[in-house]
């Protein structure tokens, strides 16, 4: 420390540019790692803190798809058309926390298959599906085989307090340390290598000046998850790109099949983004390294963009799309049950067509057909369900969501009503009032026969009777036998 009366002899003032930034690329099918960056700026040092695998930080929801979606999917308990309902408000089981989607309105979408909640990264469906799962199955039979090394099972705190990861949160990605950006990108080069995680690897082998292998760095593998899975996870995550929250990390100067996901935390302190294309894994995290929000939040998508384009344009790799294994088949389903599609039904529901076509793996498709979708008559007048009593013209017939819910969601509109109508009663009035296809026939409401405007009429009798002579034609007339 300088004091007062020290003279200062030299001084040299290093400054930390920021935000900061890391990035790895692997080569998913090696686990070799054929590019990483440590941080922005000029190196001025060495075994300086390379952030790419010294720093831990908060995953945000690049964590859902390998904390939820993935046991989600491979045990078979759930398919990407299941529903879960996202509804709220929604707190985490047990608690008085909230569960809040990330979007800044308080809206709820309703039924929504895991698809659309992957692709559009949508919190509550996640909890509610890890939920299901359950955090200790997602830790010990996914997350340890995926090479994580900082998730923390049970640590006690000199005051006392005990924090694990084990639990709900871990499916947005809210864990007591984090993540490397190295051990996430190797967890996702594992779904882009058909289930396969490879140890990740800096060098292959070393040699002594004869040529003799010194160490040989083989890379260690393991099959973590069947490749029917890593294909739909791959498959939703293309989704993620084409239709949800990764547009912007498209590529745009070549044609290359992109998967990923999109990450960030609380006030945006983290920015993340891991994908891959067919050939190569890469992972970017931007931040300050003392957690200061952002308030530039797209400066990462251009950096992870412009480095895979270079990449795959310089090795003139050929486009290619992602191999559909052969245990996978299609259906065409409703996105609302998640069942197999009814026509008629699905395909006319008020709140529009439900009806897609899904893949899932061999033996998980739907066997049973969509029963959330009914077909019901509606008073106009009343919006209640008709009755024998409800004129013709004030009856509609449309499709509905039979569903209950506790608060509103974008399915409440078009939810099948629960009560009858109560306008439209016993001796109230005709099922035909007003209904024009009705108001002149000579029957309606006993409607006085006026056989004045009949050219044909030659006496005013009510009604004209003919009868007798209609009868005597039928008979005479031998075309009726």
């Amino acid at each position: 420390m300088v004091e007062e009366g020290d003279t200062v002899l030299g001084e040299k003032i290093t400054m930390t540019i920021q935000p900061q930034s890391s990035f790895v690329v692997m080569d998913q099918h090696t686990g070799h790692v054929v590019a990483i960056i440590g941080g922005r700026g000029e190196k001025e040092g060495n075994r300086t803190l390379n952030r790419a695998t010294d720093t831990v930080r908060q995953p945000g929801s690049t964590f859902k798809v390998l904390s939820t979606y993935l046991p989600a999917l491979d045990t078979g308990k759930f398919t990407l058309a299941s529903t879960i309902d996202d509804s709220g408000p929604y707190y985490y089981p047990g608690t008085k926390t909230e569960v809040n989607n990330w979007t800044r309105t308080k809206k709820y979408e309703g039924l929504t298959t895991l698809r659309r909640a992957i692709y559009n990264s949508m919190n509550i469906v996640t909890v509610k599906t890890l939920n299901e799962v359950t955090p200790q199955l997602s830790y010990d039979n996914y997350l340890l085989k995926l090479g994580f090394t900082s998730l923390v099972d049970s640590r006690v705190e000199d005051d006392g307090r005990v924090f694990t990861d084990i639990k709900l949160p871990m499916a947005l990605g809210g864990l007591t340390d984090g993540v490397s950006n190295l051990e996430l990108t190797a967890a996702y080069a594992a779904i882009a290598n058909n289930g396969v995680y490879t140890k990740p690897i800096f060098y292959t082998k070393v040699l002594d000046h004869d040529g003799k292998v010194l160490l040989d760095n083989t890379p260690k593998t393991e099959q973590v998850m069947k490749k029917s899975t890593a294909f739909l996870l791959t498959s939703a995550m293309e989704d993620v790109i084409k239709k949800g929250t990764g547009g912007s990390y498209k590529l745009t100067t070549i044609n290359m099949p992109i998967a990923g996901k999109t990450g960030s935390t609380s006030d945006y302190n983290d920015l993340w983004f891991s994908g891959y294309s067919p050939y190569y894994t890469a992972t970017i995290w931007s931040g300050f390294d003392n957690n200061r929000p952002q308030t530039e939040r797209s400066y990462q998508k251009k950096i992870w963009r412009t480095v895979m384009e270079r990449i795959h344009s310089e090795l003139n790799l050929e486009t290619k799309s992602f191999p559909i294994p052969d245990s996978i088949v299609t259906a065409k389903v409703c996105s609302k049950s998640g069942k197999l599609a009814v026509e008629g039904l699905c395909d006319h529901y008020l709140g529009g067509n439900t009806v897609y076509t899904e893949y899932f793996a061999k033996g998980t498709e739907p066997t049973e057909k969509c029963d959330i979708h009914v077909k019901a008559t509606i008073c106009t007048e009343s919006n209640a369900l008709a009755t024998e009593y409800c004129p013709i013209s004030k009856q509609k017939e449309a499709v509905y969501l039979n569903k209950s819910e506790t608060g509103n969601t974008a399915d409440t509109p078009y939810l099948l009503p629960s009560k009858t109508c109560p306008i439209h009663k016993a001796g109230s009035s005709s099922i035909f009032d007003d209904d024009p296809l009705y108001k002149d026939d000579p029957l309606y409401e006993d409607e006085p026969y006026d056989n004045n405007n009949d050219p044909n009429s030659e006496d005013n009798s009510y009604p004209p009777d003919d009868s007798q002579n209609q009868l005597n034609d039928f008979y005479s007339n031998s075309d009726h036998w």
